[in-house]
């Protein structure tokens, strides 16, 4: 990666030594090259936490292709590179969430199918560049239209893929079968009436369909305790009654949507109210999350003890030993007391409740030091 921004950046000091640049190039390529340093930092950081090295390193490395090829359609004034690049981003920033997903067991299987869209969305865009830049006559076929119609069918199937493999949520596939039926339908509609006025009625049934399910399966799939199913069930309510409200509407208002007749104004605060209920829950399950385990904030290799034998006092290392005097085999561990619920550290600790979360926590955790335990055999 340094090797390749290097060389952009040799190349970018060539052409203006030779006089090749002009004032616009070399400002658009420092103002690029500050917004890929910035965002790379932030995945500097991710490659610092376990969890997400490996997304980091995919995120920097999207970053750096993103880079060179803005780069090239600055330096080679080619609108071609800046619209292949366009295509790269919108199919790349979903594909980092879709790398992280498939490194977790819930979302493995929806994260690779997103991944593999996501190639299949960025040739789209890439085929829409080219017949823009050649001027291929394809009619009045719109191919950026398409590409953008298959990036937002790439989330919706994602979104109703989560959970995929684990669960028994077998009406997921309704919402994809829709999100397919949405991109083939608009797709056989570009051919047969180039410019309507308006989206037809069977692709706003088939688009609230696959929201409606997309938004059932994510919901589902949070981990949040029982007393919050009602919420769920309310974010659900608000999300079916705003797609009924607004197929009516697409049916019966032949105004456009910035007049807001009546029902344009409740299928709008209904969305508003289904949107912000699942943001809520989403908050809800990642604050109740239970906690990842927590490694030891002291390291201990060794300990001062008597011999329980022949009563010689020494220090001995942790794990297998043996008293230098009389033999007798010892095997030592630590283990740092903590909160069974938020892993808060408990040393010291006297009283009967967590000072953290205020968990009761058992005897065996309210010891003033760390948690011994030997065994011994001769």
């Amino acid at each position: 990666m340094l090797a390749a921004l290097g060389v952009s950046a040799a190349a970018a000091v060539v052409v203006v030594l030779t006089n090749l640049a002009d004032v616009g190039q070399m400002m658009g390529h420092l103002v690029v090259a500050a917004i890929a340093t910035a965002l790379m930092l932030v995945g500097s950081k991710m490659v610092d936490w376990p969890k997400t090295r490996l997304t980091g390193l995919f995120a920097m490395a999207v970053l750096l292709v993103q880079f060179l090829l803005i780069a090239a359609g600055i330096w080679g004034k080619s609108d071609r590179f800046l619209a292949v690049s366009l295509g790269f981003f919108v199919s790349a920033i979903p594909a980092i969430a879709f790398f992280q997903a498939a490194q977790s067991a819930v979302a493995r299987r929806a994260g690779m199918a997103g991944l593999a869209m996501s190639v299949l969305v960025f040739l789209c865009f890439c085929a829409a560049a080219l017949i823009q830049a050649f001027g291929s006559d394809y009619g009045q076929f719109d191919f950026w239209l398409l590409a953008w119609e298959s990036w937002i069918c790439m989330l919706g199937i994602v979104f109703c893929l989560v959970g995929w493999g684990t669960d028994h949520r077998h009406w997921r596939w309704l919402g994809v079968a829709a999100c397919l039926a949405f991109l083939t339908d608009a797709t056989r509609l570009q051919f047969m009436r180039p410019t309507p006025s308006s989206a037809p009625h069977e692709l706003v049934i088939l688009g609230m369909i696959a929201i409606v399910i997309a938004q059932c399966n994510q919901l589902f799939a949070l981990q949040i305790a029982r007393k919050f199913n009602p919420f769920r069930l309310m974010a659900i309510a608000f999300a079916i009654a705003a797609a009924g409200v607004t197929i009516w509407s697409d049916y019966y208002d032949a105004n456009p949507i910035w007049q807001m007749t009546p029902a344009q104004r409740l299928f709008t605060a209904l969305w508003i109210c289904a949107g912000s209920a699942s943001a809520a829950l989403v908050i809800v399950a990642r604050f109740n999350r239970k906690p990842d385990p927590v490694k030891a904030t002291m390291e201990f290799r060794q300990l001062a003890i008597v011999c329980p034998h022949c009563g010689k006092k020494q220090t001995m290392p942790l794990g297998e030993s043996a008293c230098s005097d009389c033999g007798l085999k010892f095997n030592l561990s630590v283990t740092e007391p903590r909160c069974p619920q938020c892993s808060y550290l408990l040393l010291m600790n006297k009283s009967d409740r967590c000072p953290e979360c205020g968990t009761p926590i058992g005897a065996e955790l309210r010891v003033p030091s760390s948690e011994l335990r030997v065994d011994t055999a001769r």
